[in-house]
């Protein structure tokens, strides 16, 4: 696999371009500056037009996941994706992934559709996230805003995502 240190010190593949991405100064300073005005303006938008649920559907037939983060955290995130996977085997799962783990998604057993994004390439995740009609929408993105911000316009009935203390992440 490519995406791991080679001896000699440097990084090649999937490596460089997660790493291109996660150390990107201005990545992480739009993340943080612009996403979180960004996350409060998109979770109005969400209330206003109706579509924010905290509940679940209970059976729902179309199961989105953001996992915008590294190749571990796509491999932790699958023990959740599995069991879904059990308690809804009729359901329809997608995966949106960044580039650097673009490789792994096809080691998750039970998706039934990937896709795999720059985290700079917003527009093309919303088309992608809103072309699924999601009923739910689990992020788990190391992007703290980013993925809420994405939760916030996908469209999904139901969002699912962390309540991180001076993140701005949960308010849509």
């Amino acid at each position: 696999m490519d995406s791991v240190q080679n001896r000699a010190g440097g990084h090649s593949g999937a490596w460089s371009v997660l790493m291109g991405e996660r150390g990107n100064r201005l990545n992480r300073f739009l993340d943080r500056w612009a996403g979180i005005p960004l996350t409060f303006c998109t979770a109005g938008l969400r209330a206003a037009a109706g579509t924010a649920s905290l509940n679940m559907p209970p059976e729902p037939q179309r199961v989105g996941f953001i996992c915008l983060g590294a190749i571990g955290d796509l491999l932790l995130f699958s023990s959740l994706i599995a069991a879904l996977r059990r308690r809804l085997p009729h359901a329809r799962f997608y995966l949106l992934t960044s580039r650097g783990n673009a490789a792994t998604a096809s080691l998750i057993p039970g998706i039934d559709e990937s896709a795999s994004f720059g985290v700079r390439q917003i527009s093309s995740m919303l088309d992608w996230l809103r072309g699924k009609k999601l009923d739910v929408l689990f992020d788990s993105s190391q992007w703290p805003r980013l993925g809420a911000v994405l939760s916030n316009l996908s469209g999904a009935h139901c969002t699912v995502g962390f309540d991180t203390p001076g993140q701005c992440r949960a308010c849509g």
